[in-house]
C-alpha cells in the first residue's frame, strides 16, 4: 500500500493547502513539469537526492513528511536547526519561486525506479537480483530505451531459459550481429 503523513506545529488545513499548491509544478533542466509531490512513489525515490535547501523548500512550513510504499517506510525531516518557512495563507498570491529539481535529482529517481523494477522482476522470475541488474546492463548496451523495454527484455531472457548474466561470448556474438533493440 501507499501512505503519506504531513506533520507540523500548529498547522491549519488552509496553510497546508496553500503550501502544497506551490509544489504543483517544479522547474527541471527540461523545463517546467508537473510535480507529483503527494505520491509516495515519487518521494521515496527522491528523498535521498535532495539538498538541505530543497528539503526545506519541499517541506515549507511542515516539520516532516513520512510515507510508506510497498512496505518501504521513508521520511523527509526538516534539517536540524532550520526554521520552518512561514505559513502562506490561502488568500496570499506570493510567488516564492518554484521547487527546482536538478539533473542529479532526476537521475537518482530513475535509478531508484529501475532498482525497484529489478527487485520485482527478480522475485517474479525467481532469480537473484544481480542477474536482473546484469540483464539490464546488457539490454542497455543493445539500446533498450525505457523501463518497459528492460522489463520486456528480462521477460524474453527468462522465457528463453536464461538464469544467469549473459556470457561474454553471447554478448560478443550479438554485438557482431549488430543487434539493436528490440531485435
Amino acid at each position: 500500500g501507499r501512505s503519506l503523513a504531513l506533520e507540523g506545529a500548529a498547522m491549519t488545513l488552509p496553510a497546508i493547502r496553500a503550501h502544497l499548491v506551490t509544489l504543483n509544478h517544479a522547474e527541471t533542466p527540461y523545463g517546467t513539469s508537473l510535480f507529483r509531490f503527494a505520491d509516495p512513489v515519487v518521494l521515496v525515490g527522491l528523498g535521498g537526492s535532495l539538498t538541505e535547501a530543497q528539503c526545506g523548500q519541499l517541506l515549507g512550513p511542515l516539520g516532516r513528511i513520512a510515507g510508506a510504499y510497498r512496505g518501504l517506510r521513508w521520511q523527509l525531516n526538516r534539517p536540524e536547526g532550520a526554521a520552518p518557512a512561514p505559513q502562506i495563507e490561502a488568500t496570499d498570491n506570493v510567488s516564492r519561486g518554484r521547487f527546482t529539481l536538478t539533473k542529479q535529482n532526476i537521475e537518482h529517481v530513475e535509478k531508484e525506479r529501475e532498482q525497484r523494477l529489478a527487485e520485482a522482476l527478480a522475485v517474479h522470475y525467481g532469480l537473484e537480483l544481480p542477474v536482473i541488474n546484469a540483464w539490464f546492463s546488457h539490454l542497455k548496451l543493445f539500446g533498450a530505451p525505457s523501463e518497459q523495454s528492460l522489463a520486456e527484455g528480462a521477460q524474453l531472457l527468462a522465457q528463453l531459459g536464461f538464469n544467469t548474466a549473459l556470457e561474454e561470448s553471447t554478448l560478443l556474438a550479438l554485438t557482431r550481429a549488430n543487434h539493436n533493440w528490440p531485435e
